[in-house]
């Protein structure tokens, strides 16, 4: 195993590495030199996860649904998709991935429009603009996510303090809600294809403080919709019951849903028998090796 980015690269180009993905691996920028070289077969299919920059819903300017919603309305979306994933995700349409049952294609989600944001904050009460603090971790995508942000949200009178800290740290700032920052890059790989998986355990009342629902979020008539859904055996209420979990989440807005990162492998064109299954899995007994 080479952990080290340009390395990988490197062995790849030289036909001397079998392969490697995106998720902890090649930076994407790698990809476009990896296929001009005709040496690297690249695979691509929709993912399963999902980049978000979380807002404190129980403290501090985030905690206003107005402020919330203009901040929603100040990701350039189809940026990121283009500049920082070089066309290798979709732009989000809320918490669930458009490859999970459930999806609900119909719901209204938010463009990226500064008018919109500069209204919305004008109503909040934030017309002379405002100060937020932000952390993010180590990854570079994630770092950039909240640049993005920031510097959208500079243009119409937000100033966004970022810092920058390891997933452990981060973690612990944010399950205290007097450490608990306005902003926070996440991002949610989902570990089985239900939407129970990509909802309850960031937006559920009782997964403050030791789960995942790091935006503080609460609302009562969605812990009893999450309810609803694990104890719900027909498939067609379920699918109804998340809908309006989905719609629910998009008006209250307790995270900004960026991104839908596509799931991308790097293997050696002397290798075959590639088969992706989702979550980041394949079977290593179909591979095997070919002299080009």
């Amino acid at each position: 195993v080479v952990p080290e980015h340009a390395s990988q690269q490197l062995l790849l180009e030289q036909g001397v590495a079998d392969g490697s993905d995106t998720k902890d691996g090649l930076p994407l920028e790698a990809l476009v030199q990896l296929r001009k070289s005709g040496k690297v077969a690249i695979y691509s299919t929709p993912g399963e996860s999902i980049d978000t920059i979380g807002l404190n819903t129980a403290k501090g300017p985030c905690s206003n649904l107005q402020v919330r919603q203009a901040l929603s309305y100040a990701m350039n979306y189809a940026g990121v998709a283009k500049n920082l994933y070089f066309g290798n995700a979709t732009v989000a349409r809320g918490p669930l991935p458009p490859t999970f049952w459930g999806f609900d294609d119909s719901i209204n989600y938010y463009s990226f429009d500064l008018d919109k944001a500069r209204e919305l904050l004008k109503e909040a009460g934030y017309e002379s603009g405002l100060v937020l603090n932000a952390i993010t971790d180590e990854n570079a995508l994630r770092q950039r996510e909240m640049q993005t942000l920031a510097s959208a949200l500079d243009e119409i009178g937000v100033k966004v303090n970022i810092r920058t800290m390891t997933w452990p740290t981060e973690y612990a700032a944010l399950t205290k809600l007097e450490t608990a920052p306005d902003l926070y890059s996440f991002t949610w790989y989902a570990d089985y294809a239900d939407p129970d998986d990509v909802t309850f355990p960031m937006f559920a009342s009782s997964q403050r403080e030791t789960g995942f629902n790091l935006s503080w979020y609460s609302n009562k008539e969605l812990d009893s919709l999450f309810e609803q859904a694990k104890q719900e055996t027909k498939h067609t209420e379920r699918v109804r019951i998340y809908a309006q979990i989905q719609k629910t989440l998009v008006q209250d807005a307790p995270v900004i849903w960026i991104v839908n990162p596509a799931t991308v492998f790097a293997i050696n064109a002397n290798v075959k028998g590639f088969v992706y299954t989702p979550f980041w899995a394949y079977n290593v007994y179909s591979l095997y090796r070919t002299s080009q």
